[in-house]
């Protein structure tokens, strides 16, 4: 089965709460990357969901 690649933007407590879970429970997702301006929330998405690219600036995703 072919696994989506999903860059999410935002990682503050919705994403965090509601979308990543979501996103690490299906079976053919795949959280590559996440974006936020504030660093401390990217390096938490990073750590607690193991997403392996995180930015502070959207164009550089």
């Amino acid at each position: 089965m072919k696994k989506w690649k999903i860059a999410l933007v935002g990682a503050g407590t919705i994403a965090k709460d509601h979308y990543m879970p979501q996103i690490q429970a299906m079976e053919n997702a795949e959280l590559v990357a996440v974006a936020d301006t504030v660093p401390d929330a990217v390096e938490y998405a990073q750590k607690e969901f193991g997403i392996p690219k995180g930015y502070t600036n959207l164009d550089k995703m």
